[in-house]
């Protein structure tokens, strides 16, 4: 276990959970670093088969270039990148759903999740700050959860998984919205 890597993760995930409204530029460069990341490393046994002839070291690469990729377009437009956030974390809690055995992958499924996730960001571009704010102590509650139970092993089942991701970004939520009223 990378413990350096998960002190990082908790660190990063706590920033993006309680102060996500307030450093949207970076709260945006980061969730959408975690969302390419993610989606990287979801896509890479997918298509390393067809990758034969490169050096691993760049297959391994791969999600970290994706998620920086994610995380230079994410800070450039931010009613695209709100939109595009709604439809990513639908899809990165789709594929959790999946991996966790709850949902089986299938294109009715997938389908069912874009539509979901492009009514999310339809309606977070409406309402910017409660958005943004919900949507960054969501990518920051759920990464900080998951990093948790990567550090403590013992508490690893579904059941404690969704309460304390339930917990982080409720409680994030919450933090956000006192402590940004006077911010535009």
């Amino acid at each position: 276990m990378d413990y350096v890597s998960i002190i990082i993760g908790i660190i990063i995930s706590i920033v993006l959970c309680f102060f996500g409204y307030r450093l949207k530029r970076i709260a945006f460069a980061i969730v959408w670093f975690v969302i390419g990341l993610d989606l990287g490393n979801f896509l890479l046994p997918h298509v390393t088969p067809y990758m034969q002839g490169i050096d691993p070291f760049f297959i391994n690469i791969l999600p970290f270039l994706v998620g920086l990729l994610m995380s230079l377009i994410g800070i450039s437009v931010e009613r695209v990148c709100i939109f595009l956030i709604g439809i990513g974390l639908t899809l990165i809690t789709y594929f959790n759903f999946v991996d966790s055995g709850a949902l089986e992958l299938s294109w009715l499924t997938f389908g069912i999740a874009i539509i979901v996730g492009c009514v999310v960001g339809t309606v977070a571009i409406s309402i910017m700050r409660p958005a943004i704010i919900l949507l960054t102590s969501y990518a920051g509650g759920t990464q900080l959860a998951s990093s948790i139970i990567s550090l403590i092993p013992a508490i690893s089942n579904p059941t404690t998984s969704l309460i304390i991701t339930i917990i982080m970004v409720v409680v994030g939520a919450f933090y956000q919205f006192r402590s940004t009223k006077h911010l535009k």
